[in-house]
């Protein structure tokens, strides 16, 4: 599978899928800062049938309190995150 996070106006972002089921991380994305503009970031990892998983963002830096940094302003509904499967 892949996936890409959005990070706007933060510092030190990073993604990861986490293996819910066992406990361990499954992939790790790529790291960076999210600018003046959206940027994304993405990662991949291969993941096995009946397993939970989830997508996590970790944001060392950013302007809010929050720590998740800030909206696009573009809509009131924003996706942040966009999961692709793939099989063989």
């Amino acid at each position: 599978m892949e996936w890409s996070s959005t990070g706007y106006v933060t510092a030190a972002t990073k993604t990861r899928l986490f293996n819910v089921t066992d406990g361990v991380v499954a992939g790790v994305g790529w790291a960076g800062y999210g600018g003046p503009e959206p940027v994304s970031f993405v990662g991949g990892a291969p993941i096995i049938a009946g397993k939970t998983y989830r997508l996590e963002m970790r944001v060392g830096a950013t302007r809010t309190t929050d720590g998740l940094g800030l909206q696009s302003g573009f809509s009131e509904i924003e996706c942040y995150s966009r999961v692709c499967f793939y099989r063989d």
